[in-house]
């Protein structure tokens, strides 16, 4: 739902029973959150203002903006003198906190297929209805989206309203919605520059509803022209014969439609979709033709003429747009087609992306080109699926695929957030935990990793939390300060520190002013342990540099090893342990610091 505001009852609305929904930031985008909230409300349509004001300047940018009934929409004449052209208004109008106008308000009537009924405090004359249509009167089939216009000054603000019941409705409806008025005009936002309100005036000169001559048995313009089949005509005396309508001129001209009440045709197209009195007959508009001697010679020469040859465009527009939805339908489902496309393409990524970190693989390759025959783990894995899936090969193709170095760690990251958070959660749930740190060096920087302990159950839970840099501090204080501020980083800090676990370096477990102690004097339960695999290892290292036999014996076995190391003799050593029937095995190499060897245990 996009975000709103609550009312803060500065519009004083000229109507009873009219209360106001949503009162948003006045940042230059009122109009468009206004909107957006009420489409939400009314239709269900999830779109933040910028989706709105974004619809409203694509429909704009067509090289031909046409209303609902198919009317072109010609509003450059209509754009402020300080924007000049229609280039300059778009750009100026695309950007966010530019005050929308009346121009926006129609462009988003015509794309979401709603009309507003805008209460404004200048009074009546600047509350009108704007609808998409060519005449602005209130159309049943649409919408009814209520706005609030505020003239502030030098500025204008936008709210939404609702009424309080369908009777409010009705009557505002009835009371602004009368097509008395032949040029209804659009109220428009006013310009944060000036305090003039800029009009736009449609000429609005539908047949059947200037006259209250026309029959009302004719067609509505959802419903198309009415053809009525009798079992006999009225005859009307022409000379010496009594001439009738037949029907069978409706196969040759569908938009013809005939009145029992006048015994006369009309042409549907025209009289619904006619913008100029100039160039239509009124016969075939508003008074009817009854010449039913010269009808096929009248009919022949109307359907060839420019103005019904336009207007039958129109009224095909118009029954596309109904057949196929709104404009803002059709974009919305469009819309939401292509967010799950892409969803399942990214779920795809992230999953590979989980596999490579699960399986501990390097993820990019020394040459990454399309023409590469060795492109790393990621992209070689993502090539491999885009030869099964159709779709996802589709979206991998586009010039943002999701697929560069950046994105890659932007997701390990995130992965990486989630299983923190995962361990701080189950942290909180035991309420106590233990510090485990050692520091190694790499690629000439030194490092510490700082792991957790907690209790899950009766099993004991252990954990890498993070890899830090500590180059520029690995005195005492420096390290206590890494261990204290990761902590704080993962919310930890309230939680108290059961033990604490590291090598038995001075620097480390000085109980003077060590990092153990230090550790201490905020947590006093923080027993040290000395870990046991660091001690088993100097145990271990110790007592075979003071036993001659241990120590001839490892110096056999690092001889052996830098004996069959050789490329040739390695062949013969793993031959021999074939011909024998033995499992092939390596000798290792020797070394004073593998305590990973033994259990972790403390």
């Amino acid at each position: 739902m996009p975000e709103t505001s609550k009312t803060t009852g500065s519009f004083m609305s000229p109507e009873p029973g009219v209360t106001v929904c949503i009162d948003p930031p006045k940042d230059g985008n009122c109009q468009f959150a206004t909107v957006a909230h009420l489409l939400f409300h009314h239709r269900q349509l999830e779109v933040s203002a910028d989706d709105v004001r974004a619809a409203a300047i694509n429909y704009l940018r067509g090289d031909v903006c046409l209303l609902l009934d198919g009317t072109p929409f010609n509003y450059e004449q209509h754009i402020v003198s300080d924007q000049q052209t229609k280039d300059n208004y778009l750009t100026k109008m695309s950007r966010q906190g530019t005050f929308g106008d009346h121009i926006t308000l129609v462009a988003i009537a015509c794309v979401y297929g709603v009309e507003f009924v805008v209460l404004s405090t200048l009074g009546e004359k600047g509350t009108r209805i704007i609808s998409p249509n060519v005449n602005s009167c209130h159309d049943n089939t649409l919408v009814t989206l209520l706005l609030g216009h505020i003239a502030e000054g030098q500025g204008t603000h936008y709210v939404g309203l609702m009424p309080t019941n369908n009777e409010t409705l009705s009557s505002i409806l009835e009371k602004y919605g009368s097509p008395s008025d032949p040029t209804p005009v659009l109220t428009t936002a006013v310009s944060p520059t000036s305090a003039v309100t800029v009009s736009c005036t449609v000429e609005a000169h539908s047949g059947s509803e200037q006259s209250g001559l026309l029959p009302n048995d004719l067609g509505q313009k959802l419903d198309g022209p009415k053809q009525p089949v009798l079992p006999s005509f009225p005859k009307t005396t022409f000379g010496k014969q009594n001439r009738s309508f037949s029907p069978n001129y409706y196969a040759d001209h569908p938009w013809l439609e005939y009145s029992v009440q006048c015994d006369a045709v009309f042409c549907f197209a025209c009289r619904h979709f006619y913008t100029d009195r100039r160039f239509v007959e009124q016969l075939f508009t508003t008074k009817g033709l009854r010449d039913w001697k010269k009808l096929p010679e009248k009919l022949s020469k109307h359907s060839s003429s420019q103005a019904h040859i336009s207007h039958m465009q129109k009224w095909r527009a118009f029954q596309s747009s109904y057949k196929t939805g709104s404009v803002a339908m059709q974009m919305s489902d469009a819309h939401r087609a292509e967010v799950e496309k892409n969803r399942q393409y990214v779920a795809v990524i992230c999953d590979v992306v989980k596999l490579l970190a699960k399986l501990g693989l390097p993820f990019r390759g020394h040459d990454e080109r399309k023409d590469s025959t060795s492109k790393g783990n990621f992209l070689e894995v993502c090539d491999f699926i885009s030869n099964y899936i159709q779709g996802f090969k589709e979206v991998r193709q586009n010039y943002f695929n999701c697929t560069s170095a950046e994105i890659q760690n932007d997701i390990i990251n995130i992965c990486g957030t989630v299983v923190r958070n995962e361990i701080v959660q189950a942290i909180r749930q035991v309420g106590f935990f233990t510090v485990m740190v050692d520091e190694a060096r790499s690629s000439k920087t030194e490092k510490v990793s700082l792991c957790v302990r907690y209790a899950d159950g009766l099993l004991v839970k252990e954990r890498f939390v993070c890899f830090v840099d500590c180059s520029s501090s690995c005195d005492a204080e420096g390290l206590t300060k890494v261990i204290a501020d990761n902590i704080k980083s993962l919310e930890l800090q309230g939680l108290p520190i059961v033990g604490q676990a590291y090598d038995g370096a001075a620097v480390m477990s000085g109980h003077v002013s060590g990092v153990q102690q230090r550790i201490r004097l905020d947590n006093p339960s923080a027993l040290y342990f000395h870990c046991l695999a660091h001690k088993l290892n100097l145990v271990l290292v110790n007592a075979c540099r003071v036993n001659r036999t241990a120590v001839a014996f490892l110096n056999t076995i690092q001889q052996l090893y830098v004996f069959f190391a050789n490329p040739g003799s390695h062949a013969v050593f793993l031959n021999m342990q074939t011909i024998l029937g033995l499992k092939a095995r390596e000798i290792g190499q020797l070394s004073d610091t593998q305590y990973t060897w033994y259990p972790t245990t403390y």
